[in-house]
């Protein structure tokens, strides 16, 4: 009789299996079931609260993601209000009695420069689908790359601003031309996008040292992030700066 109830056996109490499992090195809220061969043929259940997973504490790199994120929603707030506010300025001042009487021409150079933003931006997402395949002659490649078009969207994009401060030297007043406002949005871009090649320059050093691969990927991760954020800021604000040449140059031919 005592061997026939010993064959299946059940803890179904807390009290009892909590016993039960320490003896066993089991988790609490857990229940052993003997399926008729005897103990070592048993198997484990979870019964209640204790089998649902528990939180784990966060990676490293997910948490550095979380500080990343943190950062670009930072930064995608200033720069939607800027723009926003940029937009609002010019529309108000060509309605007030001094209005802009200066026409608004975008430098040729903004073009140039979009096309080697972009080149940075694709670059940087190839180069980390191939850190996640470990292709490390590639990665080496493409981040160089990616540096390379950086310093060159400074250059080009120096030249720009300049062109915005000749058109603003021309203007019979300041407050008769939208080229100064219009310069201090691409400035502040730019100011931005020399972090970005100084962040840039570090991930090549790492990319050249072989530090990225499919479980190292966070520098090149941060640093491609960033340079997408880079894109969408510029990309509207090239959309603020034809708003404002349309609105500018509309009022003054009529």
């Amino acid at each position: 009789m005592y061997n026939e109830l010993s064959k299946r056996f059940w803890w179904t109490k807390l009290s009892e299996s909590d016993v039960g499992n320490m003896d066993q090195g089991l988790p609490q809220n857990t229940r052993a079931i003997d399926t008729g061969g005897g103990m070592g043929t048993g198997h484990i259940e979870g019964t209640g609260v204790g089998s649902r997973s528990r939180r784990q504490d966060l990676p490293v790199d997910a948490r550095a993601m979380q500080g990343v994120w943190l950062l670009i929603g930072s930064l995608g707030v200033f720069f939607f209000a800027s723009i926003l506010l940029y937009v609002v300025y010019i529309a108000m001042r060509l309605q007030s009695e001094r209005a802009i009487t200066q026409r608004l021409i975008l430098p040729w150079s903004f073009l140039p420069s979009t096309l080697l933003l972009i080149g940075v931006s694709v670059c940087l997402e190839w180069g980390l689908r191939a850190a996640r395949r470990d292709r490390h002659v590639q990665v080496r490649r493409l981040v160089v790359a990616a540096c390379v078009m950086g310093i060159g969207f400074l250059f080009v994009q120096s030249d720009g601003m300049n062109r915005l401060l000749i058109g603003l030297a021309d203007a019979p007043t300041r407050n008769e031309s939208a080229y100064g406002y219009t310069f201090i949005l691409a400035f502040l871009h730019a100011a931005h996008v020399v972090g970005g090649v100084i962040g840039l320059w570090w991930t090549a050093r790492n990319a050249l040292a072989d530090r990225y691969d499919h479980e190292r990927t966070i520098g090149l991760r941060f640093c491609a992030v960033y340079w997408h954020f880079l894109d969408i800021v510029w990309l509207l604000l090239l959309v603020s700066f034809w708003i404002a040449l349309t609105l500018v140059n509309g009022r003054i031919g009529n």
